[in-house]
């Protein structure tokens, strides 16, 4: 019985902790930079600086537009 109102609290903090932070853009930043990590190493196995390059200079990009809309990156 006390496992699973532990279960239920704990699901419930989860929910509660997703919730706050898609309204905060903290899950969306963190996806946004586990997919340019994730480019980022694709090509540096590659050994393609032309493409590296280019990868960060769209994030920084992307970074300015999001600022100067308010929102984090």
């Amino acid at each position: 019985m006390g496992s699973g109102i532990l279960g239920r609290a704990f699901f419930q903090a989860y929910h509660q902790a997703i919730a706050n932070a898609s309204k905060t853009g903290v899950a969306q930043e963190a996806m946004q930079n586990a997919k340019y990590d994730k480019l980022f190493e694709n090509n540096a196995k590659a050994g393609s600086f032309y493409l590296q390059s280019k990868v960060l200079r769209a994030k920084e990009c992307l970074e300015v537009v999001y600022r100067s809309n308010g929102t984090s990156s």
